[in-house]
């Protein structure tokens, strides 16, 4: 406090009485803590500097401090001058861009004797509170003149700080058939923490035939969306909140198709949706259970992904696209991953399938690697299944032909097949006959018992 002392000056003139004043600083709060505010929405707070003193209080610098976060703001000028008794306002903005705690320091400098410089803390919190809304399409299907029909729509709110619902509207005109109930019990603006779910019961009661098209308008403080739109339709014929799921046909590799491992599979595949463009769908690609690609189709609806170091054994690969409701379709193919260093199962027969027999008049022997894998010994003509024997890539197959009785050596071409899809030519068919009725009869052929046919392949194949 500041009192008036008199002062008696003994001078020339006359007397005169002089009073000093002594300003006294007060503030009318310890700090400033905003509490949560929206991304991009601004928060100001005023603190009131009063002098209870006698004389002027002269505040000579106003600032925030170098530790102060750049999201607060000082709205008012850096000096000011408050008189006895009266109150000047200090003005602080926050404005988060980022979530998370903020901090800053306000400094006030006055010519008060006893605090010449008062500080005071600052804290704020950026939130960012989104709202989910289920389903955002109501369709009420065909509903009588006077009846009701009513349908649910959740709310929930997620990301952080509480989300604010704050009103509930329609628009044109449209109350005049749809309503939606709050409870008594949610006072708007009502708060939702971040996980919590509310129900709205929405109302559809039709005045006439007419096809009626409506708007929800859901006011939030949402920064991202703060009106939410649910689209509401009552009387109308189709029902747009059925979804279709993609079409999904993968068009490469064939079913069966074969592989070394550390081969790469590109599997490629047609992809239709009747609510969305392809590139709108999002497509992923598993060798069984394990995810091993993803992408999404061109504006044609085609989509290849490439699958790497896919490990040996039978393999469902399957593509599985969705779509934007979360709908989802798909297609399988299986393929046949060999290690390459271990024997495959291989498989020779008389023609382009795994199934077609072979014919030799009159022995023959097969040898992989010099070691025989079928053997037919009986000096006959015999026809022959598919014979199946474990090989490798590289591995040599040995063809032994013999002939032991009068008139013909004949042996039909043969095939080496690696499963379904990969084959390799062996043999030409060989045919000779010393016996006018026989087709392949060779005047100049002379016949004589003992081998006609030796030849050696390698397996290239698969």
């Amino acid at each position: 406090m500041s009192v008036l002392i008199p002062l008696l000056l003994a001078c020339n003139g006359p007397e005169t009485t002089v009073s000093a004043g002594k300003p006294d600083i007060a503030l009318s709060a310890p700090s400033l803590d905003f509490g949560e505010v929206v991304l991009g929405r601004q928060s100001t707070i005023t603190v009131y500097v009063e002098n209870s003193g006698i004389g002027d209080l002269t505040v000579e610098l106003i600032e925030l401090d170098g530790t102060t976060s750049a999201d607060f703001t000082l709205m008012t000028e850096s000096t000011l001058i408050v008189g006895p008794s009266d109150i000047g306002e200090i003005s602080v903005r926050y404005v988060p861009d980022v979530e998370g705690q903020d901090y800053g320091r306000l400094r006030i400098l006055s010519d008060d004797a006893d605090d010449p410089e008062v500080e005071l803390d600052l804290s704020a919190f950026g939130v960012e509170p989104l709202l989910d809304v289920d389903p955002s399409t109501l369709w009420f299907g065909h509903v009588g003149i006077g009846d009701t029909r009513e349908m649910m729509v959740e709310l929930s709110a997620r990301g952080s700080g509480a989300l604010k619902l704050k009103a509930f509207s329609f628009l044109n005109g449209e109350d005049a058939v749809y309503s939606v109930e709050v409870p008594d019990w949610m006072e708007l603006p009502y708060a939702m923490e971040s996980g919590q779910s509310v129900e709205l019961p929405v109302r559809y009661t039709p005045i006439d035939e007419a096809a009626w098209e409506g708007e929800l308008i859901i006011e939030t403080n949402d920064p991202t969306t703060p009106e939410f739109t649910v689209t509401l339709l009552g009387n109308t014929k189709d029902d747009p909140t059925k979804n279709s799921e993609p079409v999904v046909q993968i068009t490469d590799p064939d079913w069966g198709d074969y592989y070394l491992e550390g081969d790469s599979i590109t599997v490629t595949a047609s992809v239709y949706d009747q609510e969305d463009t392809p590139e709108l769908l999002f497509c992923m690609l598993r060798a069984d259970l394990i995810p091993v690609g993803s992408g999404s189709p061109n504006s044609d609806g085609m989509i290849s992904i490439l699958a790497e170091e896919i490990g040996a054994g039978d393999i469902s690969m399957t593509m599985t696209c969705f779509d934007t409701e979360n709908g989802e379709g798909s297609d399988s193919v299986e393929v046949s991953i060999f290690d390459p260093i271990e024997p495959l199962k291989y498989t020779i027969t008389g023609g382009s399938t795994l199934f077609d027999y072979w014919s030799v008049d009159d022995d023959v022997t097969i040898y992989v690697n010099g070691s025989a894998v079928f053997s037919d010994s009986n000096h006959q003509q015999d026809n022959h299944p598919p014979t199946e024997f474990d090989a490798t890539i590289g591995d040599t197959i040995r063809i032994v032909a013999e002939d032991y009785n009068y008139c013909m050596r004949s042996l039909d071409p043969l095939f080496l097949h690696f499963g379904a899809g990969y084959s390799q030519d062996l043999n030409a068919a060989y045919c000779q006959s010393a016996c006018v009725d026989d087709e392949c009869y060779d005047g100049s052929f002379e016949w004589a018992s003992g081998a006609y046919y030796d030849e050696e392949f390698t397996i290239v194949i698969p």
